[in-house]
């Protein structure tokens, strides 16, 4: 009786808990908001200036926090524009970068080699800095969708088909940035992961009531083959069937381990750290550890975990290390997409 007392009671105090937590981040998420639509209202209202570019500025951002597949889109963005002999400059913000460089650059600059890249928070001055000793058509604007010192002529979102706006709130108790409303800004709505849902119809009816006039194209993203260290590549047939340990620094470290898992891999684990994480040896090492203790020689990272661990891959000196390489593909939409983001090389 006296068991079943106390453990009635640590029931009661941990939904107390639970209700305090939920409180705070409920306080802290309407705070959030307050900001977020002052900060808007003051641009809009011409308190704050907003900077108009010499050339057309093409956005591509979110409303939700992490793991929604805006890079890989960047990244074949560059690629239309500079395959027509468009001069495309990437405009990044370079979150939690260290020595100006953070993992999504790093990956811009490795797949991006004649695109050049300009990080920096303050986007104007990007834009001024790159203007004066670069010829330019178009500017991609990757993560601006919030930015509001900037005039956008395109505004593109990506919206996760499988999770589009988390349970609903504003962060920090959810992943929304803003409101669902706020989308009716947006000009071009790329649904990413659509393959992860057994139907978009919903989400595009959503949208569709949001912003009517918005074009909804579709994609998903596709492994296309493992490298290694030294850029070897390995057809992704040759690993099926076989156990790996796996680690990653993502938004969506589930969606990692699920592709993974859809190639017949078998995975013994997982190590996952926070989106934008600075690996150090010793995280590395715990993964090592871990793979020679279970006996397994393969282990598989992301790209964009790969041009973080550069300094420490000796640790891995008995492991084999794979990248898996995956690339954005339009499976709906993609020459209207085209058609509209060419359509700005007018000025």
């Amino acid at each position: 009786m006296k068991k079943y007392f106390y453990e009635l009671m640590m029931d009661k105090r941990h939904g107390l808990i639970d209700k305090i937590i939920q409180a705070v981040l409920w306080i802290l998420s309407l705070g959030y908001c307050l900001m977020v639509a002052l900060t808007r209202l003051l641009y809009q209202k011409g308190f704050l200036s907003v900077y108009e570019s010499p050339r057309p500025v093409v956005s591509i951002g979110n409303i939700t926090s992490g793991g929604v597949g805006k890079t890989p889109l960047v990244i074949w963005l560059a690629k239309v524009y500079h395959e027509r002999q468009v001069k495309v400059v990437v405009l990044s913000r370079g979150y939690g970068s260290v020595e100006g460089l953070n993992d999504e650059t790093k990956m811009f600059q490795e797949l991006l080699p004649q695109v050049p890249i300009v990080i920096g928070s303050n986007r104007k001055e990007s834009i001024r800095k790159i203007f004066e000793k670069w010829p330019v058509d178009i500017f991609l604007a990757d993560d601006a969708f919030q930015h509001w010192p900037l005039k956008r002529d395109l505004d593109i979102v990506t919206v996760d088909a499988a999770y589009p706006f988390g349970n609903g709130h504003l962060l920090p108790r959810g992943i929304l940035r803003e409101k669902p409303s706020a989308l009716e800004r947006a000009d071009i709505f790329v649904l990413t992961k659509t393959d992860k849902v057994q139907s978009t119809q919903e989400l595009c009816n959503q949208l569709h009531q949001i912003n009517p006039g918005a074009l909804v194209v579709k994609s998903r993203h596709v492994p296309r083959r493992f490298h290694n260290f030294e850029g070897h590549t390995t057809n992704l047939e040759i690993l099926k069937g076989q156990k790996v340990l796996a680690f990653c620094a993502i938004g969506d470290p589930s969606s990692f381990e699920h592709t993974l898992q859809q190639l017949g891999l078998v995975v013994s684990k997982v190590f996952t750290f926070v989106d934008h994480h600075h690996y150090s040896e010793d995280d590395l090492q715990k993964v090592v550890n871990h793979a020679r203790k279970e006996n397994i020689k393969i282990i598989v990272t992301t790209h964009k975990d790969d041009v973080k661990i550069t300094p420490f891959r000796n640790v891995f000196y008995k492991e084999t290390v794979l990248i898996l390489d995956i690339e954005l593909e339009i499976t709906q939409g993609q020459d209207e997409l085209i058609q509209r983001v060419l359509s700005l090389r007018r000025r």
